[in-house]
């Protein structure tokens, strides 16, 4: 994948209502946002096995495997993913289980657009940031390695030097130190 790619703001939108889904689907877009969209758990899956992005929003109350059912999935196929819940309102065992799972934001329909664009941009600027971090990590890890190498490398070293060392000045031990 490209670095342009890579950047582009994209999210996929879930919501078994059509005017729901679409009012979603267009304040995204007019916040710059490029979007999938499913009207189910099991087609939002099947969505974001082609395509995965870094946000989802879905509503909780769907019919078939359900929202929450959906949230835990995402969770466990793809962790880094953020999770955004727009619902009409829920039990609080299901609002339990989606915080539990690690939702980002939760609010009830009906959405205000700038609390709705507001939670997205917030939710793409973390994602943005773990990933610069999780990059940042990776280099480090990497200097770190290189770094480990190197030591081992002259520790190693300055050991053989000393072993010889030893060995040239009593024959009779020679051998012994290596």
């Amino acid at each position: 994948m490209n670095k342009n790619a890579a950047l582009r703001r994209r999210v996929t939108l879930v919501d078994s209502e059509p005017s729901a889904l679409d009012i979603l689907l267009r304040a995204a877009q007019s916040f710059q946002f490029d979007c999938q969209t499913a009207t189910s758990a099991e087609s939002a899956v099947k969505l974001l096995e082609r395509q995965p992005t870094p946000v989802v929003v879905l509503d909780l109350c769907m019919p078939g495997m359900g929202g929450v059912w959906l949230v835990q999935e995402i969770k466990k196929r793809w962790p880094q993913t953020a999770i955004i819940v727009v619902t009409l309102g829920v039990a609080d065992e299901a609002l339990m289980q989606c915080m539990s799972a690690g939702v980002q934001h939760y609010f009830l329909k009906p959405v205000h657009i700038d609390e709705f664009h507001h939670a997205l941009q917030a939710t793409w600027s973390s994602q943005l940031k773990r990933r610069e971090n999780q990059r940042q990590k990776q280099r480090l890890e990497s200097m770190v390695h290189k770094q480990t190498h190197k030591l081992r490398n002259t520790f190693f070293s300055a050991i053989t030097s000393l072993v010889r060392t030893l060995e040239a000045r009593d024959f009779y031990s020679s051998g012994h130190s290596l």
